[in-house]
């Protein structure tokens, strides 16, 4: 009953990444998939002999389209685990204590937009990235210098709002990771899987 359970929520949600990540025609709302996936990561944790090497849970994002050029990250772009209630608060808290010693935390809206690498020489921009799959993603250094060029401004502030950590290390030569923010959304036709 509950091997079943979990077939049938790995199909759901393998079913709901692929509309949303490839086919950029997503058939539920991200309320509905957040759901299913944590039915799905409360019965793993309480099953851990019934989790399948293929769950969900254990993947980031979704594969590269094959219309885009692909591109080895060279820094893997992993996510957070989605938060839902304080339990879940207090629980990442205890886990980054042991870790870190009294951590400050800071707290910032989500913003909806595209994952995306950015990595630039000399403070030129030598390519963009989407995230894909977290480790190969699809390059889309065209759309990003057509969106730089028309709001160079937004993107800036975009990235920064939305977290992208290195924004200036990257224009000194490094890489910056994260959203790229509506700017890029918008120069691709607002059709931009998110974070």
């Amino acid at each position: 009953m509950v091997e079943k359970r979990m077939d049938e929520l790995i199909e759901i949600l393998n079913k709901a990444s692929h509309e949303y990540y490839v086919l950029d025609k997503p058939t539920i709302t991200d309320q509905e998939y957040d759901d299913y996936y944590v039915e799905l990561l409360k019965l793993e944790e309480k099953y851990p002999e019934l989790k399948r090497d293929d769950s969900p849970t254990i993947r980031v994002g979704g594969q590269a389209l094959d219309k885009f050029e692909k591109v080895n990250h060279k820094v893997p772009m992993l996510s957070f685990d989605d938060i839902f209630n304080e339990d879940e608060i207090i629980a990442f808290d205890e886990r980054v204590r042991k870790v870190i010693k009294n951590p400050t935390y800071t707290v910032e809206p989500k913003m909806d937009g595209l994952s995306g690498s950015l990595i630039y020489e000399n403070g030129i921009l030598k390519r963009a990235a989407t995230r894909g799959n977290g480790v190969v993603g699809e390059v889309v250094d065209t759309v990003v210098g057509k969106a730089a060029g028309k709001a160079a401004g937004s993107i800036i502030g975009s990235a920064a709002g939305a977290g992208v950590g290195g924004a200036a290390a990257g224009a000194a030569g490094g890489v910056a990771t994260g959203a790229a923010g509506a700017a890029v959304k918008g120069a691709l036709g607002g059709k931009a899987s998110s974070a």
